[in-house]
């Protein structure tokens, strides 16, 4: 492991997001620097020498300027890691994003700086006297009807062939379609009341906990890393990339379709990342203020009950970050003194 020797002074803070000036020593640069390029010239091949046996002076011109970038990708972000966790440590109360902005000196590497985010400071009694609460839209008769009709057209369409406009739902034709072994048809309205009940209550929890979050984020200010919001915004500059050249849609066209330009569009963009990241920080604030984290035996069933033959690292990831999510929702609502009486609602809300 290469040594980096460097100085580093906390230039400024605001809110959470802090200034750092970072000075690399130049002698222990270029002894690492000498390092690198010895390690490219291991499989260096030039006319006239074998692999690896070209002598240093000789392949050192030719090997320089990658060995010189190697040995920057790598420091660089070594020595921020390095303050970061020394930032952490002398500071127990802190936690750091996962990413920072850098400012570098076009004319001296060695010298550059960088802004690193903490997680912002919030009281979490602003959830208290919001007068919030769960609002679960009712699931009315037609609704039930058009989804008991949809489910017949989905699954015997031939039943419908003879009732094109006012559809006349009866036990017989219901017994006909085989669901869930329901005979009749007040017992498959009563499913599916219950189920669209189950997704009301959902949406309703949904749009509850993005009230209380943007409660919290309207009241306390805080910064997000600029690279994370651009690294959003390139994302979804190439998922539109790909969606036009899919459908042979000119990106002028489709602008022309929206009313604005190219600049408006990425502006949005820019706004809906920056209120996304917000919503993560704070989701990631309340977990640690609370200790909250998802058990082994929450994760566990949750992958009994998918239909993946394999879990990988990543979508045990999501399973763990959903389950935050759900505790964290738990948490606001015991913060915010939200009341909820309805025995079923509490079922689905503890899912």
């Amino acid at each position: 492991m290469q040594n980096y020797k460097y100085n580093y002074i906390k230039r400024e803070s605001d809110k959470n997001k802090h200034k750092f000036d970072v000075d690399i020593d130049n002698e222990q640069f270029n002894i690492n620097l000498e390092h690198e390029i010895s390690k490219l010239n291991k499989n260096f091949r030039l006319k006239g020498f074998r692999k690896g046996h070209v002598p240093i002076n000789i392949a050192k011109p030719y090997l320089i300027d990658n060995a010189y970038k190697a040995l920057i990708n790598k420091m660089i972000p070594s020595i921020v890691s390095e303050i970061i966790r020394n930032e952490e440590k002398n500071n127990e109360d802190t936690q750091f994003l996962n990413s920072v902005d850098y400012i570098f000196d076009d004319k001296n590497i060695l010298k550059f700086s960088f802004f690193a985010y903490c997680l912002p400071e919030i009281d979490f009694d602003v959830m208290k006297n919001n007068n919030l609460r769960l609002d679960i839209k009712d699931v009315t008769d037609k609704e039930i009807e058009d989804v008991i009709i949809n489910l017949i057209k989905d699954i015997r369409p031939e039943l419908l062939q003879d009732q094109t406009e006012n559809i006349s739902l009866t036990d017989d034709l219901i017994a006909q379609i085989g669901y869930e072994d329901i005979k009749n048809l007040q017992s498959l309205k009563s499913r599916v009341n219950e189920l669209l009940t189950i997704n009301n209550i959902r949406r309703a929890k949904s749009d509850l906990f993005e009230k209380m979050i943007d409660i919290i984020i309207n009241k306390f200010e805080f910064y997000v890393p600029n690279t994370m919001v651009e690294e959003g915004i390139d994302l979804k500059e190439q998922e539109l990339k790909q969606k036009l050249k899919q459908f042979k849609i000119e990106l002028e066209s489709f602008l022309k379709t929206q009313g604005k330009n190219f600049d408006e569009l990425k502006n949005e963009w820019y706004n809906q990342q920056t209120n996304l990241l917000k919503r993560e920080i704070v989701i990631l604030k309340i977990s640690k203020d609370f200790d909250i984290k998802p058990t082994q035996e929450e994760i566990n069933e949750v992958i009994k009950n998918t239909n993946y033959d394999s879990i990988d690292y990543e979508y045990l990831q999501k399973i763990s970050y959903s389950i935050t999510q759900q505790k964290c929702f738990d948490k606001l609502i015991e913060l915010s003194g939200v009341k909820i009486e309805d025995s079923q609602t509490k079922s689905v809300l503890d899912k």
